[in-house]
């Protein structure tokens, strides 16, 4: 059983890529739409070269999206994360990338893949 005594170290976080050809807006209006997520708001860096990045949060997760060129063919990186007293890189982190890629390609019809996908 899981109560606040004993859940101080839970999390999870997954890194997709998605491909699209659309732009940020877009893409944000889709994801919204197909997982049923509150509109993204728009955020510009604070440092140069001031990417936009789109964000939201939902049930404690926090989610992410940018403009990407890490991986060919799929140009935006989108990210979630929940923590509760866990360090975003600990062991106590659980990567959900498979499921997370997986529930994203079915719900939006976009091919999406993980870091370690070939």
């Amino acid at each position: 059983m899981i109560n606040s005594e004993n859940s101080s170290l839970i999390g999870a976080r997954a890194k997709i890529f998605i491909k699209f050809n659309g732009d940020l807006k877009s893409l944000a209006k889709i994801l919204s739409n197909s997982l049923q997520l509150p509109e993204f708001h728009l955020k510009s860096d604070m440092d140069y070269p001031h990417e936009i990045t789109a964000m939201n949060e939902s049930l404690g997760f926090e989610t992410w999206l940018v403009k990407s060129d890490k991986v060919d063919e799929y140009s935006f990186e989108f990210c979630s994360m929940m923590c509760q007293n866990a360090e975003p890189d600990g062991e106590h982190m659980n990567d959900v990338s498979e499921w997370f890629a997986r529930i994203v390609a079915i719900s939006t019809n976009l091919e999406t893949r993980t870091v370690n996908q070939h």
